[in-house]
């Protein structure tokens, strides 16, 4: 019987959810640079809140999934702000 290897399974869950919700993210983005910012920022306070609420623990993959989509929100919002800063740099 082959072994499994939790590592590779949560690596695996980690970059599809990563990229799920990276391009998810950016569907849903709007013209208006200051409200996307602003929303996905409360997004991620709300993400980092339920990650910091483990009372009775989660499962490895449960865990991964939640950073991924943490860091992917991350990413995305770091990205608009430094957008932002080019736009008001051009003006």
């Amino acid at each position: 019987m082959e072994s499994i290897n939790m590592t590779e399974i949560e690596d695996k869950v980690y970059d599809e959810t990563f990229d799920k919700t990276y391009n998810f993210l950016h569907l849903g983005m709007n013209d208006n640079i200051d409200i996307a910012i602003n929303t996905l920022l409360a997004t991620l306070e709300s993400l980092l809140t339920h990650s910091g609420n483990n009372k009775n623990g989660r499962g490895s993959l449960s865990q991964a999934r939640m950073d991924a989509e943490i860091a992917a929100t991350e990413v995305v919002w770091l990205e608009l702000v430094e957008k932002k800063k080019a736009l008001k740099a051009s003006e």
